[in-house]
C-alpha cells in the first residue's frame, strides 16, 4: 500500500482533518534536508496519538501498521545514522572513513618507505658502480685491476721472452752462435760445404758421381757388396783349384810322413837352385820345365823314390 493509499484510509476512517495532520507530519519529514531522529520520533508519537484517540475505529489496525512501518524506518534510519557517525569518526574509530584512510595511508607510507629504501640501495649501488678507480666495487676499479694484472702478466712474459732472446743471441750453450758453431763443425766433419751442400770427390773410385752423403753411402755399400761377392767367388774358385792341384800334384799325407830328412833337404836344395837360376814358380814347385834337370826326378816327384 502506497502512502497515498494509507492516507486515504486514514482520512476515510478518522476524518480528513486527522489525515491532513498525518500528511503534514509526513511531508515535514520528507521535506527536511537532514532527517532528525528526534523529529521523526515526535512525528511518529503524534500519529500514534491520533490513532490512539479512537482505538475502536474499524481501520485502527491499518493505521497502527503505518506506525509500525514508520517505527521500522526509524530503526533503519537510526542504524544508518549510527553507521554514518562511524564513517565520520576519527582515525581511531574502527570502520570510519578516516580509520580506513589512515590504514591505507600507513600501508602506502610503509610501501613507499620500502620502495625508497630500494631506491636508495640501488642509488648507492649505481654510485658505487660509477665510482672512480679507488672505489671498491666500481666498474672503473675492476677495469683498472684487470688492466694492471694483464699489464703485469705481459711485462713478465716480455721479460722472459727477452731473456730467451738474449740467451739465443749470446754465445752460451744452446745459443744461436753455439748451435751455428756446432753445425759448422758437423758440416766440416761430414765433409759438407759451408752451406750444407755436398760436393762429390771427382777422383774417387766408387762415389765420384754421388749427389749426397746418403747417396755416397749407398754407392759404397753397393761397391763393397760387389767386392765381397767377387772375393767370395774368387775364394771359391781358388779353393777348388787348390783342391784340384793338391789332388793331382802333391803326395799323400802318408807319403809325406815317410819322406826322410835327407830326401826333404835334397828336394829343398834343388828347388832353391832352380829358383835362383830364374825358373818360374810353377817349374820350381812342380819340377817341370827349366827345373826338370835341377830336380832330378821331377822336383817334388822325388818323393816317390823315398
Amino acid at each position: 500500500m502506497t502512502p497515498e493509499e494509507l492516507l486515504t484510509q486514514i482520512g476515510k476512517h478518522w476524518g480528513w482533518e486527522v489525515g491532513d495532520k498525518v500528511r503534514q507530519e509526513i511531508n515535514a519529514i520528507i521535506a527536511a534536508n537532514d532527517v532528525d531522529i528526534q523529529q521523526l520520533q515526535s512525528a511518529i508519537s503524534t500519529i500514534q496519538g491520533l490513532l490512539d484517540a479512537d482505538p475502536g475505529t474499524p481501520e485502527f489496525d491499518v493505521g497502527q501498521n503505518i506506525v509500525t512501518q514508520l517505527s521500522d524506518h526509524l530503526t533503519r534510519i537510526t542504524n544508518l545514522e549510527n553507521d554514518v557517525t562511524t564513517l565520520k569518526g576519527n582515525e581511531t574509530q574502527v570502520g570510519s572513513v578516516a580509520y580506513a584512510v589512515k590504514q591505507e595511508r600507513d600501508r602506502a607510507q610503509a610501501a613507499e618507505a620500502g620502495l625508497q629504501s630500494g631506491v636508495d640501495a640501488n642509488t648507492a649501488a649505481i654510485n658505487t658502480l660509477n665510482g672512480d678507480e679507488n672505489t671498491d666495487g666500481s666498474v672503473a676499479k675492476a677495469v683498472k685491476t684487470a688492466v694492471d694484472s694483464e699489464a703485469a702478466a705481459r711485462s713478465s712474459a716480455d721479460a722472459n721472452l727477452q731473456s730467451q732472446i738474449d740467451n739465443l743471441s749470446g754465445g752460451g750453450s744452446g745459443s744461436i752462435a753455439s748451435v751455428q758453431s756446432e753445425l759448422d763443425a758437423t758440416q766440416t766433419g761430414a765433409g759438407l760445404n759451408d752451406d750444407g751442400t755436398y760436393t762429390a770427390k771427382s777422383d774417387a773410385n766408387y762415389i765420384a758421381n754421388a749427389t749426397s752423403l746418403k747417396d755416397a753411402d749407398e754407392k759404397l755399400d753397393a761397391a763393397i757388396k760387389q767386392v765381397d761377392t767377387d772375393a767370395q767367388a774368387a775364394a771359391a774358385t781358388a779353393e777348388a783349384n787348390a783342391k784340384t792341384y793338391a789332388d793331382s800334384t802333391f803326395v799323400t799325407k802318408d807319403a809325406i810322413a815317410n819322406i826322410s830328412a835327407a830326401t826333404l833337404a835334397s828336394i829343398f836344395r834343388k828347388a832353391l837352385d832352380c829358383g835362383f837360376n830364374g825358373a818360374t814358380k810353377d817349374d820350381v814347385l812342380n819340377g817341370t820345365g827349366d827345373c826338370t834337370t835341377a830336380s832330378g826326378n821331377g822336383g817334388d816327384g822325388d818323393a816317390g823314390s823315398i
